[in-house]
């Protein structure tokens, strides 16, 4: 089943609120944003269900044979050369098999391929991420800090304005693409908790959180190229991904976070308080 971040993000979201206040998020989302959702919820459900009466395979042992010494000497020198150097195409997948407990219960086991590589992000650029991280890492909460949005008057310097200032629905949409982001798997979420605790240092920076966070290499050229500029309009890859371009900094004395619009050829004839003035896609 082919799922989106943003889905996955959702229903992750939905799952530690209480029921009430699922209601009233639902109930500002779209149609075939609410059917994702269940759907997935269903086959999260049906992959729990797995049959309980899988058949094992047994190894057939293969019959005795004399390899030649010259052939063992071959044999052992290919294994070493394909051992150094790891195939760049391969992707470390999970394979998830039932297990009996022998009480009649089903586990589920979770294996993986511990194979050292680069994951892409969801933009197409290289994050610094391996794969070698313990299985059980401890997943950290971020920081719930304020969030403001810095907007453009057109008459004067920029104002801020509160995030719970927008119309419930742009909110609520504005928020699910930011936390998409971070929440996109273990490592980016651990690294966005340790970026909130010491935002501090990154207040002053010229780089998102986007680039915080996905910490590969980045082509300064092709940064700015749609009339972006650091800390007043979105980047490129913020705006390709249709992700908010968020920074880290200081307001009436507390660390806050700060959403940048579009650049004004990609804003043009929309208001502040709609969507299309922060994203791509609305």
């Amino acid at each position: 089943m082919n799922v989106d971040a943003g889905t996955k993000g959702l229903l992750k979201a939905l799952q530690k609120l209480d029921h009430t206040s699922r209601g009233h998020v639902l109930e500002h989302q779209p149609v075939n944003v609410v059917r994702d959702v269940l759907l997935l919820l269903l086959h999260k459900q049906d992959a729990a269900s797995a049959p309980l009466n899988t058949p094992r395979a047994h190894a057939i042992a293969a019959p005795h044979q004399v390899v030649p010494a010259h052939e063992q000497s071959a044999r052992v020198t290919k294994r070493i050369n394909s051992a150094a150097t790891p195939d760049p195409s391969k992707r470390a997948r999970a394979v998830v098999a039932p297990l009996d407990d022998g009480n009649g219960r089903t586990q589920i086991m979770m294996e993986r391929e511990r194979e050292v590589i680069d994951l892409m992000s969801d933009t197409g650029e290289p994050e610094a991420e391996a794969l070698n991280q313990p299985e059980n890492k401890e997943i950290r909460q971020p920081r719930d800090l304020p969030m403001y949005l810095q907007v453009h008057t057109g008459l004067g310097p920029d104002t801020l304005a509160d995030l719970d200032d927008l119309p419930v629905k742009v909110q609520i949409e504005l928020k699910r693409r930011f936390d998409r982001l971070w929440s996109f798997n273990t490592l980016r979420t651990n690294r966005y908790a340790c970026l909130t605790f010491n935002a501090e240092r990154h207040t002053e920076k010229d780089k998102c959180i986007r680039r915080l966070i996905l910490t590969g290499s980045w082509d300064e050229n092709k940064m700015w190229s749609r009339g972006g500029e650091p800390r007043k309009a979105a980047d490129d890859r913020c705006i390709k991904a249709q992700d908010p371009c968020t920074y880290f900094a200081k307001h009436n004395d507390e660390h806050v976070i700060v959403f940048v619009p579009l650049p004004q050829a990609h804003r043009y004839g929309r208001d502040w308080t709609d969507l299309g003035y922060w994203v791509l896609g609305a």
